[in-house]
């Protein structure tokens, strides 16, 4: 005779609590994994926000602390004269609005006969700029843009071909990206002080919406408005190109003592 040996199976109580704690299993495991991923990506990106700040605000106050400089580029003491002429004497620094900002500066160039040329210069800081100029396509807005254009009074834009010198065409550019991960750039100008500005930008990820980090920087800038330092003189230039152009050097040593000359 053949014997059959009947297995007992799970009853379906017992396999619905199996399924109950398995799921609770693997719903923990799951929630741990989101949550350990999620703090992952949010860490990785602060601290690109973190290093993008840094870079970000270096340029920025890289390009808005030289801006006021004057002298010595535009004095000449050859030509008897020091500084530049009121009508050419503007704020350096010129908030437009608070998404938007400028600043002037001069620039020097050299030429091989040991001749020079000095060039006036703005740079410009935007956030979202509409580069095709459709009012039907918004802006990019997301996006912070600088662009750096040749001028003489901060105002006039030149943009003739043939009024820009080669190192001009050379060193000018459009709009162009800067930084396109920013959700807000606020430019402020410090009260009753015309040497510091506040500049506070929110970067945003562009991985996880949710994660953003607002930085905020005082600028100061190394020198106040271009008005102060366009005076005109035809003897006294203390900070022109050559300070010692048309110096006559005495051979009387008296001259030094610094009890009776000042």
């Amino acid at each position: 005779k053949i014997k059959y040996i009947n297995s007992k199976g799970l009853t379906i109580i017992e396999a619905m609590v199996t399924l109950a704690i398995t799921s609770i299993i693997i719903t923990a495991v799951i929630t741990l994994y989101t949550a350990s991923l999620g703090n992952f990506i949010q860490i990785k990106e602060t601290d690109k926000q973190a290093n993008e700040s840094i870079v970000l605000f270096t340029m920025l106050e890289k390009d808005f602390s030289r801006g006021g400089f004057n002298h010595p580029f535009r004095g000449n003491p050859e030509a008897g004269i020091c500084g530049v002429s009121a009508i050419y004497a503007v704020d350096a620094l010129r908030i437009i609005s608070s998404d938007e900002v400028s600043s002037c500066y001069d620039k020097i160039f050299f030429q091989n006969d040991g001749t020079y040329i000095i060039e006036r210069f703005k740079i410009t800081y935007k956030l979202g700029v509409d580069l095709d100029g459709d009012p039907s396509t918004p802006a990019d807005s997301d996006t912070l843009y600088k662009k750096i254009e040749r001028t003489d009074d901060c105002n006039t834009i030149i943009t003739l071909p043939d009024d820009l010198s080669v190192n001009a065409r050379a060193f000018i550019h459009g709009w162009q990206p800067v930084s396109g991960h920013i959700q807000s750039f606020e430019v402020t100008a410090v009260a009753d002080a015309d040497d510091k500005i506040d500049i506070e930008i929110t970067f945003q990820s562009p991985q996880d919406a949710s994660v953003s980090q607002n930085f905020k920087k005082r600028i100061f800038l190394k020198n106040k408005l271009l008005a102060l330092n366009s005076r005109l003189c035809a003897d006294y230039c203390p900070n022109s190109i050559k300070p010692f152009a048309d110096y006559l050097i005495t051979d009387d040593a008296d001259i030094w003592d610094p009890e009776e000359q000042s």
